[in-house]
């Protein structure tokens, strides 16, 4: 139904994420499963295009790292597959119908690009896994508070590779 995520950016450019997923069971189910990609494919880039400085790629794959993850008042597990950290949240004898709402924390490393004159915070706040239907997505990001005199943003919503931007700011 609905999805809350909030990101932290600090001052060391790590991300603290936490996410607040309100589902609502029309059947009984074991819980959920949250797929959050930790690599991906860095795209070509015309040769006149600025490069960002990253660090933790190879062979056109960058990687970040997420640690600290944890789920309030749940039990869960944590494993990888392919490009992404896989948490199964739930029991297998305990079942939920009706509303719901579980609450997610990480910490991501490496998600910022550094360029000459600027960074850029480059995250897939939902992922390309869900399968359900979310009517609503907030989210808020939190910067350190910095020097910089100007500030721009970009988000696109929508399918993997979509230049959308069907935000509503506050």
């Amino acid at each position: 139904n609905q999805y809350d995520v909030e990101v932290q950016v600090t001052k060391d450019a790590s991300l603290i994420v936490t996410e607040v997923i309100k589902v609502n069971f029309n059947r009984p189910q074991h819980g959920i499963v949250r797929w959050i990609p930790y690599q991906y494919e860095v795209g070509q880039l015309p040769r006149s295009d600025e490069r960002a400085d990253m660090e933790l790629t190879s062979n056109g794959i960058r990687k970040t790292i997420i640690e600290d993850i944890s789920v309030n008042d749940e039990s869960y597990d944590v494993s990888t597959q392919r490009d992404y950290f896989v948490i199964k949240i739930g029991k297998k004898n305990q079942t939920f119908t009706g509303e719901k709402t579980f609450t997610i924390h990480y910490t991501v490393l490496n998600a910022i690009n550094f360029f000459e004159d600027k960074s850029e915070l480059y995250w897939n706040l939902i992922g390309d896994k869900v399968t359900s239907t979310i009517k609503k997505v907030n989210f808020k990001i939190i910067l350190p508070d910095t020097s910089a005199t100007t500030f721009s943003s970009f988000v696109s919503t929508g399918l993997l590779g979509s230049k959308e931007n069907n935000t509503i700011s506050n």
